[in-house]
């Protein structure tokens, strides 16, 4: 489990996948949303190995899968490798694009759209982003079920 420093109660945080390279993203994400128990991928290759471990019941099922388009650089597009794998094993959790890049963000979001997901897309530099994934993961908490 990456983070940044510990957090009292873990068990009880819903775990969340982070796939983002860029670490100084990924700690400002974290210092965002401490109310998660996060777990990261730094490419597309270990972002779906971490989620064919958590479906095939190697390791406890992801809630939320937050889903940067730029892995391994602008032209990388390794998210949507990442994007169609959720859609190949029906993922059923939540997906948030916090992707920057303006052409590749409304990419996943489409594809995720197109196959009946309903992805929350809170690109990093607005403003309202840490707002935003603090909401889903506090609604993560308040329906345990969901």
């Amino acid at each position: 489990m990456w983070t940044p420093y510990p957090l009292s109660g873990r068990a009880a945080l819903p775990r969340v996948l982070l796939v983002e390279d860029d670490d100084i993203r990924a700690r400002a994400m974290v210092v965002a949303v401490p109310t998660a128990a996060w777990d990261r991928a730094r490419s597309a290759k270990f972002a779906i190995k971490k989620l064919t471990d958590a479906t095939t019941g190697r390791a406890a099922p992801y809630r939320a899968v937050f889903l940067d388009y730029d892995l391994a650089g602008p032209s990388g597009g390794g998210g949507q490798r990442v994007a169609a794998y959720l859609i190949q094993i029906g993922y059923a959790g939540i997906v948030v694009i916090h992707s920057a890049n303006p052409t590749g963000g409304p990419i996943i979001y489409k594809m995720l759209e197109d196959r009946g997901h309903k992805p929350v897309y809170a690109p990093a530099f607005h403003p309202a982003a840490p707002d935003i994934w603090r909401q889903v993961v506090e609604h993560l908490i308040m329906n345990p079920g969901a």
